[in-house]
């Protein structure tokens, strides 16, 4: 579980980072200057040529599992959007390029959707199973099947796992969802497993849209799909 939670490149020979993915409006990762660990990093998110926002790598971030040491207080949310939620109807998808300020360094893109309980508008496919003792699933790109495509997992708001979705399965196949390698299940933690009510989302990690029956409530190891958002 923790080369899934916190795996990270080394950019440029000097800084490590993960981008963890998009949940509800917010693009949330970690950034540390190797050289210089203690000094926060500034990030940009550009859309085109053009700077959206800027915010500094200093939080800790919301996570199930405790944070490593060396990233504590290196974690960054980005939020994507401004104004009220609501009003997600009359915006159109950004394409943001999430960079180093004043480099061309980039820790990631994202390609925020504008509504994100509409998986398809978003060019994805794919539901969440209902498993106990795991979160699974599939998701692909139909426009591209050759691409394997990341889901972040979140509870309680709380990030819990980026993975990617490249697991072989047979009912895929048969229902000529393209090669079939698209699945992807993560075990609970045990922390998880205490019987307390908790809420699980699943996302495309890099545009925030919900998973078909992505929103599911745990109790135990039981996992069943909510009713309600």
């Amino acid at each position: 579980m923790e080369a899934l939670h916190w795996q990270s490149s080394i950019i440029d020979k000097r800084y490590s980072s993960r981008v963890l993915g998009v949940y509800r409006g917010f693009a949330y990762g970690w950034v540390r200057d190797e050289e210089r660990p203690h000094q926060p990093v500034e990030i940009e998110a550009i859309n085109g040529h053009r700077l959206c926002q800027l915010v500094r790598a200093d939080i800790d971030l919301p996570t199930v599992q405790p944070l490593p040491p060396e990233f504590k207080k290196h974690g960054f949310a980005v939020p994507l959007w401004r104004g009220w939620q609501g009003l997600h109807r009359y915006r159109v998808a950004k394409r943001l390029v999430i960079q180093i300020k004043d480099t061309n360094i980039v820790l990631g893109r994202v390609a925020a959707a504008p509504n994100a309980n509409n998986l398809e508008s978003s060019g994805f496919d794919g539901y969440c199973d209902v498993f106990e003792g795991k979160i699974g699933g599939w998701i692909w790109r139909p426009e591209k099947p050759e691409a394997s495509v990341d889901v972040s997992i979140f509870v309680d708001r709380k990030f819990l796992v980026r993975t990617s979705a490249v697991h072989y399965r047979e009912d895929l196949r048969v229902a000529n969802v393209g090669s079939g390698a698209y699945g992807f299940a993560v075990p609970l933690p045990p922390r998880l497993l205490d019987g307390v009510a908790r809420r699980v989302d699943v996302v495309a990690a890099d545009t925030g849209a919900f998973l078909k029956r992505g929103r599911l409530k745990l109790i135990g190891a039981k996992l069943a799909p909510l009713t309600k958002n």
